[in-house]
């Protein structure tokens, strides 16, 4: 089923899609409030995410769209990941009680590294493939990978770290001059974000300032106390659709409106005629592993097949040809298609315990700035296991790569910092 076909049907019974959001939201409240405390939670707004995702499972189903069988399958897989990841993940913080050296020194001048690193990274890539909200092709690269390596790879965390320290420099400083100057550096984050193409790019920043918040202040901020928050949110994406749609701030506003229930698009792809079937994954754990192992050679990336979201898009669009673009692969049909109905529950089980654990680990608190920037980018990062499989074991080779390369950059900032010290000494 495409998107045209799926739309065409909710608006032939709004109502009953409606009764499937709000059935499947009041389920999934119970998973809110168990693995989060605020809604300016990214593990909070996943599972949001995921939830508005369901409806569609449940109104393709009341549409009889949905075989028994398969239907019968995701609600049993889905109550088996989320049921595991609940019992592993208390939404409790652990305290991490380490700290650098001269750290407020240190911190400072990395993010002087970061942030400038930053800078030239995404004007690099702009010169190389182009601006992403200008250029469909570039903006493909998400899924298709830039060819960029290493740079692609800690570019994240160049970002991350900077917009942490960012934040923390607002919750210091007391003069309004400090404010506007703070705010001046800020602003080319927000305007890389634009330019990136990504509906929820000022997302990130709600959500690194509740990493902040919670990380390092150690008081979870809530939602109520920052609804000014959400009004920029909804602004920038608007825009960001607007530009995209040639200025047309109507047709933004419903495109930014069919996004939200565009979460459940692997769904109506998927279920449907019982499509995922014809999806062929000829080596199920070589898939599983191999954006982990792929760049480290020991899988021949060469050999990696194709995802599965690329799959259903050529299956549900016919008249395209090999697209390198398509749904994220969330594992109710992930599982289904790689291990079948039987072997699919016990691997969304071991799925579920591994993000459950990882996620346990990243969560914490500290006194070191650091340290909680970094352990927020895990957690940030490690979301994606959620999702796509593959995508996320690839997001945990990212986050060794960038930890090894932030203690690089923190060794040097202190060796060169620590040279000059001993020559004013001399």
């Amino acid at each position: 089923m495409s998107l045209f076909d799926f739309f065409d049907l909710l608006n032939e019974d709004p109502f009953t899609y409606f009764i499937c959001l709000v059935i499947s939201v009041v389920l999934f409240i119970g998973v809110m409030k168990r693995t989060s405390s605020s809604w300016l939670n990214p593990i909070r707004f996943n599972i949001f995410t995921f939830s508005i995702g369901f409806s569609v499972i449940l109104f393709l189903n009341f549409k009889g769209f949905v075989s028994s069988k398969t239907f019968a399958y995701l609600l049993i897989c889905i109550a088996v990941y989320w049921g595991t990841f609940m019992s592993v993940f208390k939404n409790k913080q652990w305290a991490v009680n380490i700290s650098f050296v001269d750290e407020p020194i240190i911190a400072k001048y990395l993010f002087y590294v970061t942030y400038t690193l930053y800078i030239l990274v995404t004007l690099f890539s702009y010169k190389l493939l182009g601006i992403p909200i200008f250029n469909e092709n570039s903006r493909l690269v998400t899924y298709t990978g830039s060819g960029l390596g290493f740079i692609e790879r800690i570019s994240p965390v160049l970002y991350i770290y900077s917009l942490f320290y960012i934040i923390h420099l607002f919750s210091i400083k007391s003069k309004m001059a400090d404010y506007i100057k703070t705010g001046i550096v800020l602003l080319p984050l927000i305007v890389i974000g634009i330019l990136s193409g990504s509906r929820s790019s000022f997302l990130g920043i709600i959500f690194a300032f509740w990493g902040y918040r919670t990380f390092y202040r150690q008081k979870e901020p809530q939602v109520n106390d920052y609804k000014w928050l959400i009004i920029p949110f909804v602004v920038i994406s608007i825009f960001t659709f607007s530009i995209q749609s040639l200025g047309d701030y109507t047709q933004a506003s419903i495109n930014f409106l069919q996004r939200i229930v565009a979460s459940g698009d692997l769904y109506w792809e998927a279920l449907p005629n019982d499509a995922w079937q014809s999806v062929v994954v000829a080596r199920p754990f070589e898939f599983v592993f191999m954006g982990f192992l792929g760049p480290l050679h020991i899988l021949n990336p060469n050999l990696a097949e194709i995802p599965i979201g690329f799959q259903l898009t050529n299956i549900t669009y016919t008249s395209i040809n090999d697209a390198s673009t398509g749904p994220v692969a969330l594992f109710p049909v992930t599982s289904l298609v790689l291990f079948g109905y039987v072997g699919g529950l016990l691997f969304t089980f071991f799925q579920a315990l591994f993000a459950s654990l990882l996620f346990k680990l990243s969560y914490v608190k500290s006194n070191s700035i650091i340290i909680c920037a970094m352990m927020y980018f895990t957690l940030y990062s490690i979301i994606t296991l959620i999702g796509d499989i593959s995508a996320g074991l690839g997001a945990c080779l990212d986050v060794l790569v960038c930890f090894a390369f932030i203690f690089i950059l923190i060794m040097t900032i202190a060796f060169i910092f620590y040279r000059k010290i001993d020559a004013k000494i001399e």
